[in-house]
């Protein structure tokens, strides 16, 4: 066997001064990716909640709407005085584009759109158009035809 004066590669100082840094090196390599993986999913997951958030607060307004609508909508029915009624007439007719400009944007909305905003969207059309008629109805004198909307 010939001896040589040259160890083999993986046995030199060399190669043992390297090897843990070369291991720590892909250990940091590999942590940076994970980090930043982990934090384009934080992000993305951040976006939706803001998204969702938003969604929420349409829909709340939208309810507001609602009730102011239907409370107006009765108030005129009920009340007794003409310029209380011009007052509470003003209101309703203030509302209602408001009412439809806002599920309109609720509509458009990719975070809320499908079947279930179809739906929500279609029955508080649905509402608006039947308290727009007994407001009608309320401001003709026909009262007891407005109450049975």
């Amino acid at each position: 066997m010939i001896k040589s004066d040259h160890l083999p590669w993986h046995r030199t100082l060399t190669a043992r001064l390297l090897a843990p840094i070369a291991i720590m090196l892909g250990l940091v390599l590999l942590l940076g990716i994970m980090g930043s993986t982990a934090r384009h999913r934080i992000v993305a997951a951040h976006h939706e909640v803001e998204a969702r958030q938003k969604v929420r607060v349409a829909l709340i307004e939208i309810r507001s709407l609602s009730r102011s609508l239907q409370r107006d909508t009765l108030n005129l029915i009920i009340e007794p005085e003409p310029a209380e009624r011009a007052t509470i007439s003003a209101k309703v007719a203030s509302r209602l584009p408001e009412m439809s400009s806002a599920l309109d944007r609720l509509g458009e909305d990719r975070t809320f759109a499908g079947r279930d905003c179809a739906t929500f969207v279609a029955e508080q059309r649905d509402v608006s158009a039947l308290l727009r008629r007994s407001a009608d109805l309320a401001q003709r004198g026909e009262r007891s035809s407005a109450l049975a909307r």
